[in-house]
């Protein structure tokens, strides 16, 4: 299975905390199965992508980018640029988003934190496709100063509480209920 193995592993070993989450899991399986360019930014029908959801160390806010393109705010993430691993993939695209240094692994939760696919609509150079995103749960020190990079509008310690005032895709209020269940 070449480069594909390492993802194949650890999306067998990780179980959907819901029916879509589920679903999603199954068809990133089927997807990578099937196509050996699936790291690849180019490849039409859609690509590995790699996310991070990033909360403090009491693990009561998360930190969320508004997206420049997408004009939302969203967990951090981007694509694979051809690296099979999806979780260093998703460790990178937070710290290149956010210029944090203090980036760390939940214990307990260094692997697939969540998985969804998702429909990316067409652009001149690429037809609608799909991400195929691997998530990963990290923490950061609050204290320190983020950058703002040139993928986003902004950057913004949010409660989890009132993360649903943000963003109230399924997907992502997942993300917010999966932590708060690992919290108490």
């Amino acid at each position: 299975m070449d480069r594909r193995k390492f993802t194949l592993g650890i999306l067998k070993n990780h179980k959907g905390f819901d029916k879509q989450e589920e679903q999603s899991r199954q068809e990133i399986i089927r997807f990578v199965s099937s196509h050996k360019e699936c790291f690849q930014n180019d490849f039409r029908l859609g690509h590995i992508t790699g996310s991070a959801f990033v909360v403090d160390r009491k693990m009561e806010y998360t930190l969320l980018t508004h997206h420049i393109h997408l004009n939302r705010w969203f967990q951090f993430g981007g694509h694979s640029d051809g690296d099979w691993n999806s979780l260093e993939v998703a460790w990178r695209e937070a710290h290149e988003e956010s210029g944090l240094t203090t980036l760390e692994y939940v214990p307990g939760w260094k692997g697939i934190f969540d998985v969804d696919v998702h429909n990316i609509l067409p652009r001149e150079d690429m037809p609608e496709h799909k991400h195929y995103d691997i998530r990963i749960l990290l923490t950061a020190d609050m204290s320190e100063p983020y950058i703002i990079s040139h993928e986003s509008h902004d950057l913004q310690w949010i409660k989890l509480e009132e993360a649903r005032k943000y963003n109230t895709q399924h997907a992502f209020l997942r993300l917010v209920t999966k932590t708060k269940c690992i919290k108490t």
